[in-house]
């Protein structure tokens, strides 16, 4: 077998599933191949299992790391205008709604707009102007139409 095949081979197997047997098969005809023999016993053996713990390692933080930042959370600037926030947002959210409650009133509610009033305005600018065309065609003719003679006399 090539190469290419026993790479494919390998792949299906791992797929698929497969026996000792099947397996003693490909390990022999892997043998000219140390390469892919390494390959299918990694493979074969399955992913590894990895921890959290492995990959960061927790630790308990310095006690100087800690002092540091109790000594930065102390009351001061930030703090105190972070106790303002609240009474700020809630003023906001007022001011807010009053002038949105404001604005309704003052103007037409868009609610009051339906989609049959929208068509009716579409279908009305279009048959408006399909009534200029028209007008613009009867004025440039050349001549009056009358009655057409009665051909069938």
């Amino acid at each position: 077998m090539t190469r290419d095949q026993l790479e494919v081979k390998m792949t299906d197997m791992l797929d698929a599933g497969y026996s000792g047997e099947q397996e003693r098969q490909l390990l022999e005809q892997l043998q000219p191949f140390p390469d892919l023999l390494q390959d299918w016993q990694l493979l074969s053996e399955g992913l590894p299992e990895l921890h959290y713990d492995d990959a960061y390692a927790m630790r308990p933080a310095p006690p100087a790391f800690i002092n540091s930042l109790r000594e930065q959370l102390q009351p001061g600037f930030l703090s105190d205008s972070l106790q303002w926030f609240p009474g700020y947002f809630a003023a906001a959210a007022l001011m807010l709604i009053t002038f949105t409650g404001l604005y309704s009133l003052s103007t037409d509610s868009p609610s009051e707009i339906t989609g049959q009033q929208i068509s009716d305005w579409v279908y009305m600018a279009e048959e408006e102007q399909q009534l200029q065309q028209q007008e613009l065609l009867v004025q440039e003719l050349p001549f009056m139409m009358t009655q057409s003679p009665n051909l069938d006399e």
